[in-house]
C-alpha cells in the first residue's frame, strides 16, 4: 500500500527541501510530492536542484499520472494540483483568486484521497499555507510534521502549524525521513539523538 509524503515549502524552502531529500532513500511503498510557492510564470529548476542531492529520483508531476513509490514529484509552475484515486489532477492556477494556497489545496485533496496513508510536512515559508492541509491530514489519521522554526529561514508557515496544534512532531528537515520511516514501521529510530 502506497504512502504519500507531501512537502510544503515557500520562502527559504530550497535548503530544507534539499536536506529532506538528501536524508531520504527510494522506498517502493513511499512517494514524495513537493509543493512550493512560485510566481505564475516562473521557470522552475527545482527538479534538477533536488535531483542531484541524493538517491531519490525526482521528476515533474504530470496530469493523470499514477503516483508510484520510490519517486519524488514536483508541482509544475503556474498550477494547482490535487489527487484523485492515486492520480495527479493538475490545473492552471487561477489568476483571479487570492490568496492562492497550493500547499493546502494538495494536502486537503490528499487527505480525502489517501486518509491515513499520507504524511504532511510544512517547511520554511511565510504566511500560513499548509496549516489547514495538516489539519485535514491529521483528522484523517495521517502523520503531520513541521520544521523546527529555529532551523527555518522564514519560520511563519511552520510556526502557524505548530500554534494551531496540528503537528505530531517538530523536527529539523534532515531528521524527518527517519521519523517517517519509524511511523511507517520500517525501522525504530531514537529521535532524541537529533538536535
Amino acid at each position: 500500500m502506497l504512502t504519500i509524503v507531501v512537502l510544503g515549502a515557500s520562502a527559504g524552502g530550497l535548503h530544507p527541501l534539499r536536506e529532506f531529500v538528501r536524508a531520504s532513500s527510494p522506498e517502493p511503498g513511499v512517494a514524495v510530492v513537493v509543493i512550493t510557492h512560485l510566481p505564475l510564470h516562473h521557470d522552475s529548476h527545482l527538479v534538477s536542484l533536488l535531483g542531484n542531492v541524493g538517491t531519490l529520483p525526482v521528476r515533474a508531476a504530470v496530469h493523470g499520472e499514477r503516483i508510484e513509490g520510490g519517486t519524488a514529484y514536483v508541482l509544475p509552475p503556474g498550477t494547482l494540483m490535487g489527487i484523485r484515486e492515486g492520480r495527479f489532477e493538475i490545473n492552471e492556477r487561477p489568476t483571479n483568486r487570492h490568496p492562492v494556497r497550493p500547499i493546502d489545496t494538495f494536502m486537503m485533496a490528499l487527505a480525502e484521497d489517501a486518509a491515513e496513508r499520507c504524511v504532511g510536512v510544512v517547511l520554511s515559508g511565510t504566511d500560513h499555507d499548509g496549516t489547514a492541509g495538516l489539519k485535514a491530514i491529521k483528522a484523517g489519521g495521517g502523520m503531520t510534521l513541521a520544521q523546527d522554526p529555529e532551523t527555518a529561514e522564514f519560520p511563519g508557515m511552520p510556526r502557524s502549524a505548530i500554534e494551531a496544534r496540528v503537528t505530531d512532531r517538530v523536527l529539523p528537515p534532515h531528521a524527518m525521513p527517519a521519523a517517517i520511516r519509524e511511523y511507517l514501521g520500517h525501522e525504530p529510530v531514537d529521535l532524541t539523538s537529533f538536535p
